[in-house]
């Protein structure tokens, strides 16, 4: 098991650096801007109060002060940065993990080790998980050094709690996508629906808070469960967050588990 997860961290070494470095000067670019914006904040505020509130709340911006880093980065960085990032990479990592290993008939190579099959979908879910981990310290954290390099001061309790959620998010799609991955044999179709799935809870999200008819259809989304705002803001993880991510997380990665051991593999 350690010589799959080690070929993982290995083989996704370009990936981490690519990703880390990115998240990071993403993070640098909005904590140095944020001084400029903070002198122009009145301005801002009053074109955003000439928007309609149920656009501002459907796009996540409950307030416009940005009296602190934490607010700044909310709108700026979580609201769709963060996201994007994370759901590409996850979704990569359990496409390659599995299906992509059938779809190329590499998967015989891996099979062949001396290890059953669940040990072997733990541990390619291990390695993938720990690559997300990293991700998520850097995307996270980079505002540590950069907001005290610019001499800007931050709430370590709320990138702790920030932390939190995205680990708690980004575990939950990627153990969808594993599950996907088990299912699947081929890299694109695990990219196909779960691209599609996590596109259609984002417009849902949105919509649900614009028409207040399917006000309920909210609860459905993974978008609405990553309240980013509350995180950054209080320093906490609502008890609905954890409960839906952890669910989901455990669900999908037993049907994963469980499919990618009866399955019958051609190669």
């Amino acid at each position: 098991m350690f010589a799959i997860i080690l070929r993982i961290l290995k083989d996704r070494k370009v990936s981490i650096l690519v990703y880390g470095v990115g998240m990071f000067l993403i993070v640098l670019m909005f904590v140095g801007m944020y001084p400029t914006v903070l002198e122009q904040a009145d301005k801002l505020e009053g074109i955003v109060e000439a928007y309609p509130e149920a656009f501002l709340k459907a796009f996540g911006i409950e307030s416009f002060t940005f009296d602190t880093i934490e607010k700044f980065l909310g709108v700026e960085y979580y609201s769709i940065f963060w996201p994007i990032a994370m759901i590409v990479l996850t979704i990569g990592l359990a496409g390659s993990a599995i299906a992509r290993e059938i779809e190329n008939g590499t998967i015989e190579h891996t099979l062949a080790k001396p290890i059953g099959r669940q040990k072997i979908f733990i541990s390619k879910y291990i390695g993938g998980f720990l690559v997300i981990a990293i991700f998520t310290f850097i995307s996270v954290y980079s505002i540590v050094p950069t907001a005290t390099i610019a001499g800007i001061e931050y709430n370590a309790a709320a990138q702790f709690a920030t932390f939190e959620l995205a680990m708690l998010a980004a575990l939950a799609v990627y153990s969808l996508a594993m599950m996907f991955s088990a299912i699947f044999s081929e890299k694109g179709m695990v990219s196909l629906v779960m691209g599609v799935g996590m596109i259609f809870m984002y417009i849902v999200n949105i919509a649900s808070k614009l028409i207040h008819q399917i006000e309920w259809l909210q609860y459905t989304s993974f978008f609405y469960y990553f309240d980013y705002d509350t995180a950054l803001t209080e320093g906490v993880v609502s008890t609905a967050s954890i409960f839906v991510f952890v669910e989901v997380a455990i669900v999908a990665f037993i049907i994963g588990i469980l499919w990618f051991e009866k399955r019958d593999i051609s190669v």
